[in-house]
């Protein structure tokens, strides 16, 4: 089956992409792979010393990643065949591994809209994924 790969990490964001990829699917007769990665904490990181990103992120357990994302997948499995694929890395990096691993048609990805300090500080997956990806992606504003 054709699938579509959506990065998801819970965020408004996030959320429009998936809505994004569902109405694509729909159109393409694709099923939909959600892709939730979830950043290891550094090497010898204690909680209260965590910049507040890694802090929030590392707040987000195993049971209830695994909650919001089968939330949203049965969300968008009312319209479309969809699945969850949940691992630890660094998200660009896992939705492209995973895209490439499912032969993904296409990659779809939700972005904050941070300019200049903000997105040099925090990073853009949005960016990374469209940089490095070999298929077409979809980068869905906030």
């Amino acid at each position: 089956m054709t699938v579509i790969v959506v990065g998801v990490d819970f965020s408004e964001p996030s959320k429009k992409a998936l809505d994004a990829a569902v109405a694509l699917a729909k159109g393409l007769g694709a099923g939909l792979v959600l892709v939730h990665a979830n950043m290891p904490l550094p090497a010898g990181a204690k909680r209260g010393h965590l910049d507040p990103v890694t802090q929030l992120r590392s707040d987000v357990d195993a049971d209830e990643v695994k909650l919001l994302t089968d939330t949203w997948a049965e969300q968008a499995g009312k319209s479309v065949k969809a699945e969850v694929v949940a691992l630890e890395g660094k998200p660009a990096d896992v939705v492209l591994d995973v895209a490439k691993t499912r032969k993904a048609l296409y990659v779809v990805v939700g972005s904050h809209g941070r300019t200049g300090i903000r997105r040099a500080v925090l990073g853009s997956v949005a960016q990374a994924v469209v940089l490095a990806s070999p298929i077409p992606v979809l980068v869905v504003p906030a």
